[in-house]
């Protein structure tokens, strides 16, 4: 009597959508379904439910690991990021130095040693890796052993790391385990990666070597998107040069910014409007004794 009652309970219960299409669903769902019925009928129904949900979770967590290395190996940086590199002075040169990787999802035991062989496939080229964090919500400690081996190996072959947008769970998690900053020091943290390569782009940040003190730098590029990040056309050392005068012209070669001593940097914004993205040429004579003026263009990316 009991077993025809659990029989046409089960008869009901059954998802007969899903078998219908049994042939086509993923295979380990298919093979998980066909167990947990077969378990279900010929031993025990607590056996069979537990056995499936293990096999289900761990598939889920083979899954999860597959797709944060498959999205780290083949996710792109955002355009903008590209379009800022495209605009240094040797931007071939950069991509050649600099390797950028985005990790997507979280890192926890089933990070494989795959991420391992990506890392130690890097061309010998690189002098830096930069690994965008953005997109990594939560860490475990096994998923960080992964990730500390890896920087121990770049670390060994003398290559820079930085970090970059790492939320604050993560950045303490860092620091508790001291890699933070014994292997990454907290000069190589970066709020944005957009920073971070414009930072990297500077002359001496990448080799190390420094340039000389009054020697006046002129970034090729800026970001000015009222997020706090690069939203000015910084200059550096300008300030040494009290005197000095500065125009920057739209591509219709009209002047849209013009400053003497450069105290207020220019923020891509004329006549109370931002001005639109693209290349502008900018004039500066940095001693009005001197005729001598440097020509350039610098990128305003939006």
């Amino acid at each position: 009597m009991i077993s025809g009652i659990m029989i046409s309970i089960g008869y009901e219960l059954l998802d007969k959508v899903t078998l219908k299409k049994l042939i086509i669903i993923p295979r380990v769902d298919a093979i998980v379904m066909v167990a947990v019925m077969g378990l279900t009928a010929f031993y025990d129904l607590l056996f069979s439910v537990s056995l499936g949900l293990i096999i289900s979770a761990i598939y889920f967590m083979k899954k999860m690991a597959d797709q944060v290395e498959d999205d780290s190996n083949e996710s792109k940086l955002e355009f903008m990021i590209y379009e800022l590199i495209d605009t240094f002075e040797d931007a071939e040169n950069f991509k050649n130095k600099v390797f950028i990787k985005t990790i997507k999802g979280p890192l926890f035991f089933g990070f494989s040693t795959r991420f391992l062989k990506t890392i130690h496939a890097i061309s010998p080229k690189v002098e830096v890796v930069v690994f965008n964090m953005s997109l990594v919500p939560y860490m475990d400690y096994s998923g960080i052993r992964t990730f500390k081996d890896a920087i121990l190996y770049l670390n060994s072959k003398n290559i820079k790391i930085c970090l970059c947008e790492l939320n604050k769970k993560n950045y303490s998690l860092l620091r508790e385990l001291d890699i933070i900053p014994n292997q990454v020091q907290e000069k190589f943290i970066f709020d944005s990666i957009e920073s971070c390569v414009m930072w990297l782009d500077e002359p001496g940040n990448i080799d190390g070597s420094m340039q000389g003190d009054s020697k006046v730098y002129f970034p090729s590029a800026f970001t000015p998107n009222d997020d706090g990040i690069r939203d000015v056309w910084d200059i550096i050392n300008i300030e040494k040069y009290e005197n000095c005068h500065i125009q920057i012209m739209a591509p219709d070669s009209s002047i849209v910014f013009e400053s003497h001593g450069y105290k207020q940097p220019w923020d891509g914004i004329f006549n109370n409007n931002w001005l639109p993205k693209g290349v502008y040429k900018y004039v500066c004579q940095l001693d009005p004794n001197d005729p001598e003026k440097i020509n350039g263009t610098v990128n305003l990316i939006r």
